[in-house]
Parts: C-alpha cells; structure tokens; sequence
C-alpha cells in the first residue's frame, strides 16, 4: 500500500496535538491566573494559539481524508482526527476526548491500511479485473479468450486447449491420445 506524505505528515502534527491539548488546561489557567494579578490581556492569545492549532488540524486531516480515498486508504484515521480536532475547537473543554479520540486517529492514518470497499484507481490488476467484468456477458466473446462464466470458458482452459492442439507442441511431447492409449495397453 502506498504510503501518503499527508498522512505522515498529518500524524506527526496530529501527536503534537495531544501535547499541545494535554498542557492546553495549565497554561490556559495560568495565562487567567497571570491576566488576574497583573492587568494584562494574554489569556485570549494563549487559547487563540491551541485553537488555530486544532484548525491546522482540522485541515490537515480533511486533505488526508481526500487523498486516502482517491489512493484507496481506509478512511477512519483522517475521519477519527477531523472528529477530534473538532471537539477541541468546539470547547477548549473537550480537551480530553479530543487526545483520545486523536490518539486512535493517529495510529489509524500511520497504519495505511487499505478500505475494504475501496478500490486503488491506478492500479492494473483492478483495471484488468473491470475489463473481464465489463466483458463477462457478452456473447461474442467466449471465441476470444475472455474470462467468460456465463459460457463455460476460463483463459486457463483455453490456453490449455491451444497448447494440446497445437502442432508443433505435439511433436515434442507426442499426441495426447497417443499417450492415453500407450498408458492403456
């Protein structure tokens, strides 16, 4: 499976995230504590700070989400940080839920684990597999080699045919009835 640089890199902003929420409630507290005692204004500043945080985030996590689904990675590592994200910008409150809810994210985006319903656009073998399918029903392609279960032929079956009819092959490894009745007698 292919390893997405956004989903690294979103794992990586989504860990400094659970550190930055996990120590969100003391400096918080303490910027309300410090603007209490010396008049000034830095509590506003300090809560801007982890919320645009948790935007970057957010973002971060929407673009994930995106480019795992044209790529076919599962999606729940993306959708599990948009949600966590989301309850810290929500209330700096929802602190705790959110590092959780983030922590579990995050193993999810760096496990690259493929969607079970999805499927990779780029690659060939599902490109081939579509062919067949589109293919599967149509009558006149049961003389032409396709994998065709409707009438009973396989490209298998029909390579097999084509190498046992062929003449030039039977004379290396003689007729089959001629083995068939050599192995009868």
């Amino acid at each position: 499976m292919k390893n997405l640089k956004i989903n690294i890199a979103t794992g990586i902003v989504g860990i400094l995230n659970c550190v930055l929420f996990a120590i969100s409630w003391p400096m918080i507290f303490g910027a309300a504590v410090s603007d209490g005692f010396t008049g000034t204004h830095v509590t506003g500043g300090t809560g801007a700070f982890f919320y645009v945080m948790a935007g970057i985030g957010v973002v971060l996590n929407i673009v994930a989400l995106l480019q795992s689904k044209k790529v076919g990675i599962s999606l729940v590592g993306p959708i599990l940080g948009i949600i966590g994200n989301g309850l810290f910008l929500a209330s700096a409150i929802m602190a705790f839920p959110a590092i959780v809810v983030l922590i579990v994210g995050i193993v999810f985006i760096f496990l690259h684990h493929p969607s079970k319903n999805g499927y990779v656009m780029n690659d060939s073998s599902y490109m081939r597999n579509n062919y067949n399918q589109q293919n599967q029903y149509q009558p006149g392609n049961q003389y032409r080699g396709q994998n065709n279960q409707q009438y009973g032929n396989n490209v298998q079956q029909n390579q097999y045919n084509q190498n046992f009819s062929n003449q030039q092959n039977n004379q290396n490894y003689g007729n089959v009835g001629t083995r068939m009745s050599r192995r009868n007698k």
